[in-house]
């Protein structure tokens, strides 16, 4: 992922109508509670299937501190709806 680029994560096998929230994290970070930056959500279509669009952020909190993304840096991507959360790791690169 690019900062300030405009992505799309797909999240499947969620209820018809269920609410999905995204979480952007650094992977550094994983386990704790002070960092991280959510986006928009979207719900979920008849079939489960939700499709979250939006531009990656050129910053995150650390507490109530914005602070960028440092290249190269891996980030957690996590969705979460009613019935559980899902993750995916991806790489912050340079714009």
């Amino acid at each position: 992922m690019r900062v300030g680029e405009r992505v799309r994560f797909t999240v499947t096998g969620a209820e018809p109508g269920e609410r999905v929230e995204v979480s952007l994290a650094p992977t550094l970070n994983r386990g704790g509670n002070c960092c991280g930056v959510s986006v928009p959500g979207a719900r979920a279509g008849a079939d489960g299937v939700a499709t979250l669009p939006f531009r990656w952020p050129r910053r995150y909190l650390n507490g109530s501190e914005p602070v960028r993304w440092t290249p190269g840096a891996k980030a957690d991507v996590i969705a979460f709806g009613d019935l559980g959360r899902g993750i995916a790791v991806v790489r912050v690169r340079r714009r």
